[in-house]
């Protein structure tokens, strides 16, 4: 056996392999191997490109084609999932650089793992960050003891958490009404509130003070009922009032707010999906006016 076909050979099962594993991700499973390459699609996509331009040059007979045809594919299907993340795309959220302070809110998402101990961490962050609200994802009791020392800082507050990894914490420094619901499916709570801006008004005619609508989302395993791309967009608009939509754990099967953000910005929406943000500190967003 010759460099060249041991090459050939190479080339040929990393293209099976990239081909095998972008489309892998359309199984409805909570299989780690499987929802792993919901994640790394960018990289995989590069990947796709690189051996698409070796078969290009590479002479493999029959095969040849029909493999440079599926990778072009599985290509296409991967750069779907992230081109609108790239210019000429609009931003789904205005610059807080161009945002009258009154109109600008900063939001921390902790997804704080239900056996995780490092509460001084996440108490330090929030020390440092100081955002108007948190939302922790997977608090249980313990969590819940351990944010008792925000309480001073963050009077409006709404709390479950949950032995099973779906609790939901949400606290607020800003003005706040709310309930806990289950818009996603019994037992993995939501959230729905009202916040009022810093500001203390919108900008509406007459300076009236109004409350823009959040609805906080986190979504269970695939092991129940899935969501298909339309179903996020109906959930986050629960009531004519929704201004923005905090969807966790959403991204699981096909980024299932693509496609959903375009609908739910001609509702007057704006949608954050949480596990796209930087953990590490709190997301500066603007309420862009009236729907």
């Amino acid at each position: 056996m010759t460099w060249r076909s041991i090459g050939r050979n190479a080339l040929v099962g990393a293209t099976v392999l990239l081909i095998l594993v972008s489309f892998l991700p359309l199984w409805w499973t909570d299989r780690w191997w499987v929802r792993m390459w919901d994640f790394p699609r960018l990289q995989v996509a590069v990947l796709l490109l690189a051996v698409a331009i070796g078969l290009w040059f590479m002479k493999l007979g029959r095969w040849r084609w029909p493999l440079l045809g599926a990778s072009i594919a599985a290509l296409v299907w991967q750069g779907s999932h992230f081109i609108a993340y790239f210019p000429p795309w609009p931003k789904q959220v205005a610059s807080s650089d161009a945002c009258p302070a009154g109109r600008q809110i900063s939001l921390l998402n902790a997804n704080v793992l239900l056996t995780n101990e490092q509460y001084a961490a996440l108490l330090d962050l929030v020390e440092r960050r100081r955002p108007d609200v948190l939302l922790m994802l997977e608090p249980g009791t313990e969590w819940a003891k351990a944010a008792a020392a925000l309480h001073a800082r963050y009077p409006y507050r709404l709390s479950e958490p949950l032995p099973n990894t779906y609790g939901l914490i949400l606290l607020s420094r800003l003005p706040m009404r709310g309930r806990i619901e289950h818009l996603l499916q019994p037992g993995v709570p939501s959230a729905h509130v009202q916040l009022r801006l810093p500001g203390g008004e919108d900008g509406a005619p007459g300076g009236a003070a109004r409350h823009r609508v959040v609805v906080a989302l986190h979504r269970e395993g695939l092991a129940a009922a899935p969501l298909d791309r339309a179903d996020v967009p109906r959930r986050c608009a629960v009531s004519p009032a929704v201004q923005l939509c905090l969807a966790a754990e959403c991204a699981v099967h096909q980024s299932h707010l693509d496609g959903g953000e375009e609908k739910l910005r001609t509702q007057g929406i704006q949608a954050l999906e949480l596990d796209a943000a930087d953990h590490s500190g709190a997301r500066q967003v603007c309420y862009l006016g009236p729907r």
